[in-house]
């Protein structure tokens, strides 16, 4: 199953977006067997088959058989869940759970598991953030996962730009009311001038006039 995994993600991604053997914390003994960076983000992927289990619950077809398969795949939706989805780490906030077999995909979506095991196991690994996906369905669902981070991304560049548009009216604002205030002051100060040029023309035609009058004194 990790072989066949592996081979189907290097159809799709380039190499430098994929990790096998993939854990958000280094050093950790456990690992999935693959990752894929989605919009810098990674997304981890499992590979679980529980296939002794299934093919005992297919030969014996008894309830026992039934819930302790149900219980391994249960099993491995919490590993992936509690182990696998760190978005502190760098990770999405969601994990995939590749079962290898088209056939036994099939199976696992037929069942619901009643008193077995809770709820059926897509409803299950939802609560916990993971997908359950086949050889079929991997691309799909990794497409619609690449689409909405395209999406997300997009959202997020027009808030940017938004914000940094906001920001330059803000500035443009400012500078304006500061260009105002200027041109405001230039206006009070050439009045004052104006004024003062006034009161100066005044002051010398009467000191022009003084002038005159003391000239035409007899001495």
């Amino acid at each position: 199953s990790e072989v066949h995994l592996q081979s189907l993600l290097e159809n799709i991604f380039p190499r430098e977006c994929l990790q096998f053997g993939y854990h958000p914390d280094p050093g950790a003994s456990e690992h999935v067997e693959a990752a894929v960076k989605i919009s810098e983000r990674w997304l981890a992927i499992d590979s679980k088959a529980h296939v002794d289990k299934f093919l005992e619950f297919k030969k014996a077809g008894g309830r026992k058989e039934k819930t302790a398969f149900l219980n391994a795949i249960k099993s491995s939706i919490e590993d992936i869940s509690s182990k696998y989805i760190r978005p502190d780490r760098g990770t999405h906030d969601f994990a995939f759970l590749f079962v290898p077999a088209e056939s036994l995909w099939l199976e696992i979506t037929e069942f619901a598991t009643g008193e077995d095991a809770g709820p059926d196991l897509f409803s299950y690994a939802r609560t916990k953030k993971v997908i359950l996906v086949s050889p079929q369905t991997l691309y799909p669902y990794l497409r619609l996962v690449m689409v909405a981070m395209a999406g997300k991304q997009l959202q997020d560049k027009a808030q940017e730009l938004h914000l940094s548009l906001q920001g330059l009216l803000t500035r443009f604002q400012e500078v304006r009311e500061a260009v105002d205030k200027a041109s405001k002051q230039m206006g009070n100060a050439k009045a004052n001038l104006d004024e003062a040029r006034q009161s100066l023309s005044d002051f010398e035609a009467s000191l022009v006039r003084g002038v005159s009058l003391a000239a035409s004194l007899p001495a």
